[in-house]
This record gives structure tokens, sequence and C-alpha cells, in this order.
């Protein structure tokens, strides 16, 4: 700015709430407002001269510029211009609401609370009416005293709208009714924006912090109108295994009041919240939490609070689930099935296996160690194979005292202890190393850590000894044969050679095949075989494929109809659209 004109900035300025400023510092320039009819009955008297958002401002002590006093100047000078929104955010107005005594008198040097109620309500109905605010938005206008049906002061978060469904759906014992008068006088939106309830009712908020008893600023922070907040955040803390520091909810957007809501009135709360565009990601949507610039998907606060409050157990089995699950889980209540299947994922209502999540496993690992469970092995393998997964993308549970493992073809219940997770095929013959976990070897190790199990390959030695007592070692123990040409034309990765056994010791315990070594190193012993084809498919990294090498060594002349065959074998490319 030029020098001479520098004095410009100092220019007196007078603000809403009559007093005089110099300097642009700090200054806000407030929108025209048509709602002086809005000012509460107390101050019309007095405000001939003001109109609408300029009393409401002046009584909450904001440094607005006076609307008479508006000019374009102003804001080149360093006013800054204010939306409703913006003047409502203010910390002047948010530290007024949360000085409110409650008692009907204010500071007697200054406004009364009720004059204090008048002028926030008058800015959240110039916010409503710019499309600036919508409920949930501003949590913290819950704590705005105003009166119920009976004449008591209650925060607006503790009441609903008379004969709203909100009314009929929570207990009268947490919401009370908001005064008539205020709903003729305000209108329901207003009244929603500052919390009172309708329906279900929301909360958003930005960049929340994700620690147990977060309280924004002291000053009841967005979380802390969520019932078990604290339990959400430790069972995503197990989950992400260890919080990050820093870690915050970049969008909560919760239904709130969930536990005040009629037990007998939870389906039809349910159904509106999954009817509601507004509501419903809530519900539905993950919770996106970022650490580190990272951000980690998580269930959302609404998701899991219904989940626990539905059913002892988080998860459930839908009518037309997989057997393993509808033996596993409790079944869906009939009113939840009706539900959207999104909904019903978001709820835990499961319909295959590879839906099993976090939240479900300790649930299903209790139900595997129920002696009365009569479960057939194939079954018990699917669950397992499902749980390793979750345990490889990092799952913790409490070690579970008892556990299903596999006897032959059969399963049985047995203290976790004498259980041992196999990695290998080949340890299914190791009957003395315990009880049997079979599981895929990627993530075997991921399961023993779970479960706090050793691996089997941890317990055997793995010392191969022919029947006449001599101990040697993967060169020497057996007798070398060359694999046949047949066999390495279907497993080019098979060794060239391998060992035969007249009667194959391993730690002291027959078996039928073994292979020592792993990759170029791997050695196959045999004793039969069947054994050898075993072998010679673990060897080769292709397990899938003993079915055929068992044929192979049967009728070693089939090798060109087999390998014919395995050209079919390629997974089959997606079919073109069909052409005009």
């Amino acid at each position: 700015m030029p020098r001479s004109r520098r004095w410009l900035a100092f220019l007196p300025v007078p603000l809403a709430d009559g007093t005089v400023v110099r300097g642009m510092r700090g200054l806000l320039l407030a929108p025209q407002s048509d709602l002086s009819d809005r000012v509460g009955p107390s101050d019309r008297a007095d405000s001939s001269d003001q109109a609408g958002l300029t009393a409401a401002l002046a009584v909450l002590g904001a440094r607005v510029v006076h609307p008479d006093a508006v000019h374009p100047l102003l804001e080149r000078l360093g006013a800054i211009p204010a939306g409703p929104r913006a003047l409502l955010e203010l910390p002047a107005v948010r530290a007024t609401v949360a000085g409110l005594t409650g008692d009907g008198f204010g500071d007697l040097d200054g406004p009364t609370d009720e004059q204090v109620v008048d002028a926030v309500l008058v800015l959240v109905t110039a916010a409503v009416r710019a499309g600036e605010l919508n409920p949930g938005d501003l949590p913290w206008l819950g704590d705005l005293a105003l009166a119920d049906d009976t004449g008591d002061l209650t925060p607006a978060a503790a009441l609903a709208l008379p004969e709203s469904l909100a009314a009929l759906w929570f207990s009268e014992a947490e919401i009370g009714i908001v005064a008539a008068d205020l709903v003729a006088r305000w209108g329901a939106d207003t009244l929603t924006a500052v919390g009172v309830l309708s329906g279900p009712g929301l909360i958003r908020a930005q960049d929340v912090p994700i620690e147990p008893g977060f309280d924004a600023e002291g000053l009841g922070g967005p979380t802390a109108e969520l019932e078990g907040w604290d339990d959400w955040v430790a069972l995503v803390t197990d989950e992400l295994d260890g919080m990050p520091p820093g870690a915050v909810l970049a969008e909560l957007v919760a239904v709130r009041d969930l536990d005040a809501v009629r037990r007998d009135s939870l389906p039809d709360v349910v159904a509106a919240i999954a009817a509601d565009p507004v509501l419903r990601p809530a519900l539905v949507a993950p919770a996106r939490i970022v650490a580190d610039g990272q951000p980690f998907d998580v269930p959302s606060y609404t998701a899991w609070w219904l989940r626990t409050e539905l059913s002892p157990s988080p998860s459930s089995a839908g009518p037309a689930a997989e057997p393993e699950l509808r033996a596993l889980l409790p079944a869906a209540p009939e009113w939840v099935t009706r539900l959207d299947p999104a909904v019903q994922r978001a709820l835990g209502v499961l319909s295959a296996v590879a839906d099993l999540d976090a939240a479900a496993v300790p649930a299903v690992l209790d139900r595997l160690a129920d002696e009365t469970l009569e479960l057939p092995a194939e079954l018990l393998i699917t669950v397992l194979a499902r749980v390793a997964v979750l345990a490889e993308r990092g799952l913790e549970i409490d070690r579970p005292e008892r556990i299903r493992v596999l006897v032959g073809t059969s399963t049985t219940v047995v203290d976790v202890d004498r259980a041992v997770v196999l990695e290998a095929p080949m340890y299914r013959q190791r009957t003395d190393l315990g009880d049997q976990l079979p599981v895929a070897p990627q993530f075997a190790a991921a399961l023993a850590d779970l479960l706090d199990l050793p691996l089997a390959g941890e317990l055997a030695a793995g010392e191969v000894v022919e029947d006449d007592g001599d101990a040697g070692d993967a060169g020497t123990a057996g007798q070398r044969q060359p694999t046949a040409i047949e066999l390495l034309r279907l497993l080019p990765e098979a060794p060239t050679t391998w060992c035969e056994h007249d009667r194959l010791l391993v730690d002291g315990v027959e078996v039928d095949w073994w292979v020592t070594g792993d990759g170029p190193e791997a050695v196959v012993h045999a004793a039969t075989t069947d054994g050898l084809a075993l072998g010679l498919a673990w060897a080769a990294g292709r397990w899938e494929l003993r079915g055929l090498v068992a044929g192979l060594l049967a009728e070693p002349e089939t090798v060109a109809d087999v390998m014919i065959d395995q050209v079919f074998s390629a997974p089959r490319p997606p079919r073109s659209p069909a052409g005009p």
C-alpha cells in the first residue's frame, strides 16, 4: 500500500457489538441476513437498529464489522469475509456456548444464557439456509441447553422433535422431547442442526486422533457422544497390530446415541440408517485411518457397535451360508436377513468362509473347540485356511485353551499345547510330533505365531535312517536312482535322481517318503511307488500333479497322453463378447 494511504488501515471501524476499533486485523465481514424476526423477545425492544446476525454477533462478542459500515475497501485493507458457518465456528462463539451456566442466569455484566442460546440459533439458522450446515457437522452444538416439554433445560443432543420417529424409537429415560414452542419458533431444520433428533443422529468430524479417551480440546470432542468408542479404538489397534503414532481418522461419520435406542426399535432404526443416503455410509463404508501418510481401512464404529449389540458373536451366518459357517456361527436375526447384502455384510452376516474377518475369528475358534460339534475334516481345513490368511495380515487374538485338530481324516478337540502346525505334506506321516493343523506353506508360520504353536519342521530333526540302523545324510542314505525321463518331461523342476529305501525311517519313525533340502538341493527319499510320486511332486513344487506322477510311474508309456492333456491345464482366457 502506498505510504500516502497507509492511514486508511487505521480508520475507526464500528463493530456489530456497538464498539469502535482501529485497524483491520481480525475483523470479519458478515453476510447480510433477513433473520431479524428470529431475535429473541428479550432483545427486540433494544434492537431496532440491529438486524438478525448483527444482534446475534453482538451478543456473542464476535469482532464483526457493523452491516452499516461494510464497504469493499475494508476487505482490501484486511478484513475477512465470513459466511454464516464460519461465523458460527469462531472460537469466541464456541467458548461462549461452552461457558453457559445452564441455570438461566448468565454473567450479570453480560448477556443472559437465554440471549446466548437465541444468538447461536440465529447463526445456525443462517448457516442452514445458506446450505453450509447439516445435522452432525458441529457436534459441540449438541451441548446447547434447550427447554424440553417439561420446561427443564436439556442439552440439544439429548432431545427429540415431538411426534418424530426419534421420539418413538429412543428411550424416554435417555432422550427427552424438545419444547413445542421452540419448534414453532426456530423450525425443525435449525433444531436438528444443533443436535435435536428427528431420527438416528449423525456425527461428523475431520482428522480425529485415534487414541483411547481422546477429548478434543477438553470441550467434549466428537467421540464423547459415541458409547464404547475406546473399545472400538482397542479393536482397531489390535487389527493394525498396534496403532501407529499420530494416527488420525480422516473423516468420522458415525450414528450417535445408538445405546439409547429401545431394544424393540433397533430393527426399525437399522433399516432407517440403511435407507438414508446421509446415514448409510456410517454403516457400510469403512473408516479410513491415516498414519505417516499411509491409509488403513477398518470397520466403522457404527458397524462395530451394531455387530456387538445384535449378537453375543460379532458375526452370524445367513440362511444361504456355506455349511461350515452354519455349523460355527449363530444364525442371523430374521429381520437382518431382509436388509440388502451390503448392510448385512456390515452387520457381520456372512455367506462364505472367505468372508470371515478378524472380528469373527475368536467366536469361530471358540465354537470349533466345542466337543459336541461334529465337523468333518474338509470343513475344518477350509476354516483353518481362512484363519491363516487373516493371521498373515496381522490378526492377533488371545490364545485359545482348546483347539480342533485332524486325526487321520476326522477331527477332534484337544488341549492347544498338543497341537502342531504342518507346513509340508510329508509331516502328515509324523503323528509323533503332535496333533495336526495342516495349512498352506506360505501361511503356516503366521498361523503358528497366532496360536503360539511350533511348526512341524521345528520339532522334526529329519534324520533319515535305513532299516539296518545306519544313519545317512541326503547324499548317502538309500540307493541313488535316476528319475525316469517320462517324469522329468512332466516335472522339469524335479531332482534328476532320488533315493530308494526298502524301509525308510525318519527320526526313528517309519514313513513312505521324505524330502530333505530345498530347491535344486532337494533330495527325495521313498520306500514305496506312491511315496516316490508324492516326493517328486513336492520337491518339484507341483504338488497338484501328484496323481499324474503316480499314473506315469505305473504306466510310463502314457506320457504322451498326459503331456497332451496338460496343454489344456492352463487358465482359460476370458471369452470375447459376442459380435453383432
